[in-house]
Protein backbone atom coordinates (compact mmCIF):
# COMPACT_ATOMS: atom_id res chain seq x y z
CA UNK A 1 0.00 0.00 0.00
CA UNK A 2 1.43 3.38 -1.05
CA UNK A 3 1.19 6.25 1.43
CA UNK A 4 -0.02 9.59 0.16
CA UNK A 5 2.72 12.10 -0.50
CA UNK A 6 2.78 15.26 1.62
CA UNK A 7 1.54 18.57 0.26
CA UNK A 8 4.04 20.43 -1.99
CA UNK A 9 4.42 23.30 0.50
CA UNK A 10 6.14 20.86 2.87
CA UNK A 11 8.66 20.04 0.15
CA UNK A 12 11.31 22.08 -1.64
CA UNK A 13 12.22 24.86 -2.47
CA UNK A 14 12.63 25.58 1.22
CA UNK A 15 14.10 22.18 2.14
CA UNK A 16 17.54 22.89 3.62
CA UNK A 17 20.39 22.39 1.14
CA UNK A 18 22.18 19.10 1.54
CA UNK A 19 19.32 17.36 3.34
CA UNK A 20 19.67 13.65 2.72
CA UNK A 21 16.66 11.69 1.53
CA UNK A 22 16.40 9.78 4.80
CA UNK A 23 16.10 13.08 6.73
CA UNK A 24 13.46 14.64 4.48
CA UNK A 25 10.66 12.88 6.36
CA UNK A 26 11.99 14.30 9.63
CA UNK A 27 11.98 17.78 8.09
CA UNK A 28 8.40 17.29 6.91
CA UNK A 29 7.34 16.05 10.34
CA UNK A 30 9.04 19.05 11.98
CA UNK A 31 7.14 21.41 9.71
CA UNK A 32 3.87 19.65 10.52
CA UNK A 33 4.64 20.05 14.25
CA UNK A 34 5.46 23.71 13.67
CA UNK A 35 2.22 24.30 11.76
CA UNK A 36 0.18 22.53 14.45
CA UNK A 37 1.93 24.59 17.13
CA UNK A 38 0.98 27.79 15.30
CA UNK A 39 -2.60 26.61 14.76
CA UNK A 40 -3.01 25.70 18.43
CA UNK A 41 -1.59 29.08 19.46
CA UNK A 42 -4.12 30.90 17.29
CA UNK A 43 -6.99 28.74 18.52
CA UNK A 44 -5.87 29.32 22.12
CA UNK A 45 -5.81 33.09 21.62
CA UNK A 46 -9.28 32.99 20.08
CA UNK A 47 -10.67 30.87 22.92
CA UNK A 48 -9.07 32.99 25.61
CA UNK A 49 -10.57 36.16 24.17
CA UNK A 50 -13.97 34.83 23.16
CA UNK A 51 -15.15 32.51 25.90
CA UNK A 52 -15.85 34.99 28.66
CA UNK A 53 -19.46 33.81 28.87
CA UNK A 54 -18.29 30.52 30.39
CA UNK A 55 -16.82 32.40 33.37
CA UNK A 56 -18.78 33.63 36.40
CA UNK A 57 -19.62 37.36 36.44
CA UNK A 58 -16.90 38.30 38.95
CA UNK A 59 -14.20 36.58 36.90
CA UNK A 60 -15.50 38.14 33.68
CA UNK A 61 -15.12 41.57 35.26
CA UNK A 62 -11.57 40.72 36.37
CA UNK A 63 -10.58 39.44 32.91
CA UNK A 64 -12.12 42.49 31.21
CA UNK A 65 -10.04 44.84 33.40
CA UNK A 66 -6.86 42.91 32.63
CA UNK A 67 -7.54 42.92 28.87
CA UNK A 68 -8.34 46.62 28.66
CA UNK A 69 -4.90 47.59 29.94
CA UNK A 70 -3.09 49.40 27.10
CA UNK A 71 0.19 47.62 27.82
CA UNK A 72 -1.60 44.29 27.23
CA UNK A 73 -2.26 45.30 23.62
CA UNK A 74 1.25 46.66 23.14
CA UNK A 75 2.80 43.40 24.37
CA UNK A 76 0.32 41.33 22.34
CA UNK A 77 1.21 43.23 19.15
CA UNK A 78 4.94 42.93 19.78
CA UNK A 79 4.56 39.25 20.58
CA UNK A 80 2.58 38.66 17.39
CA UNK A 81 5.25 40.28 15.23
CA UNK A 82 8.02 38.40 16.97
CA UNK A 83 6.07 35.14 16.70
CA UNK A 84 5.53 35.59 12.96
CA UNK A 85 9.23 36.26 12.37
CA UNK A 86 10.17 33.31 14.57
CA UNK A 87 7.78 30.96 12.75
CA UNK A 88 9.21 31.99 9.38
CA UNK A 89 12.77 31.56 10.64
CA UNK A 90 12.05 28.09 12.01
CA UNK A 91 10.23 27.06 8.83
CA UNK A 92 13.28 28.08 6.78
CA UNK A 93 15.74 26.52 9.28
CA UNK A 94 17.49 29.75 10.18
CA UNK A 95 20.10 29.44 12.92
CA UNK A 96 18.99 32.67 14.63
CA UNK A 97 15.44 31.31 15.02
CA UNK A 98 16.75 28.27 16.90
CA UNK A 99 18.54 30.47 19.43
CA UNK A 100 15.74 33.03 19.66
CA UNK A 101 13.09 30.38 20.41
CA UNK A 102 15.30 28.89 23.11
CA UNK A 103 16.02 32.31 24.61
CA UNK A 104 12.34 33.31 24.64
CA UNK A 105 11.35 29.99 26.20
CA UNK A 106 13.96 30.38 28.94
CA UNK A 107 13.00 34.03 29.50
CA UNK A 108 9.33 33.10 29.88
CA UNK A 109 9.95 31.19 33.11
CA UNK A 110 11.01 34.14 35.31
CA UNK A 111 8.35 36.37 33.75
CA UNK A 112 5.60 33.88 34.56
CA UNK A 113 7.08 33.16 37.98
CA UNK A 114 7.13 36.80 39.11
CA UNK A 115 3.99 37.95 37.28
CA UNK A 116 1.70 37.25 40.18
CA UNK A 117 -1.77 37.83 38.76
CA UNK A 118 -4.06 34.83 38.37
CA UNK A 119 -4.57 33.29 34.95
CA UNK A 120 -8.32 33.08 34.33
CA UNK A 121 -9.70 31.27 31.29
CA UNK A 122 -12.14 28.57 30.29
CA UNK A 123 -11.36 24.86 30.48
CA UNK A 124 -11.21 24.50 26.69
CA UNK A 125 -8.72 27.39 26.44
CA UNK A 126 -6.60 25.70 29.12
CA UNK A 127 -6.64 22.38 27.25
CA UNK A 128 -5.66 24.01 23.96
CA UNK A 129 -2.91 25.99 25.72
CA UNK A 130 -1.55 22.83 27.33
CA UNK A 131 -1.49 21.05 23.96
CA UNK A 132 0.27 24.04 22.41
CA UNK A 133 2.94 23.93 25.11
CA UNK A 134 3.49 20.23 24.40
CA UNK A 135 3.95 20.94 20.70
CA UNK A 136 6.34 23.80 21.55
CA UNK A 137 8.37 21.34 23.60
CA UNK A 138 8.43 18.93 20.66
CA UNK A 139 9.66 21.75 18.40
CA UNK A 140 12.48 22.48 20.87
CA UNK A 141 13.46 18.80 20.93
CA UNK A 142 13.48 18.71 17.15
CA UNK A 143 15.66 21.81 16.70
CA UNK A 144 18.25 20.73 19.29
CA UNK A 145 18.24 16.91 19.13
CA UNK A 146 16.64 15.57 15.94
CA UNK A 147 17.52 18.20 13.31
CA UNK A 148 20.65 20.01 14.55
CA UNK A 149 22.43 19.77 11.16
CA UNK A 150 19.58 21.50 9.34
CA UNK A 151 19.86 24.47 11.69
CA UNK A 152 23.66 24.57 11.67
CA UNK A 153 24.02 25.42 8.01
CA UNK A 154 25.13 28.90 7.12
CA UNK A 155 22.37 31.47 6.71
CA UNK A 156 24.69 33.46 4.44
CA UNK A 157 24.25 32.28 0.81
CA UNK A 158 27.66 33.72 -0.14
CA UNK A 159 29.55 31.65 2.43
CA UNK A 160 30.90 28.44 0.92
CA UNK A 161 29.86 25.19 2.65
CA UNK A 162 32.70 23.22 4.19
CA UNK A 163 33.74 19.84 2.79
CA UNK A 164 32.16 17.90 5.67
CA UNK A 165 28.62 19.23 5.06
Amino acid sequence: MQLASPPPRLEAPSMPDGTRDDRRNLVRFFRILLALDLALSLIGIYLALSQHEALPEELRTYVWKAETDTMFYAYAGLGSLLGAALFAGLWLFQRWAKYLLTLLTAAAFPVVWFYDTPDVRSASATVVDSLEMMFSGAVLVFIWVVLPQEFSRSANPIEKPSADQ
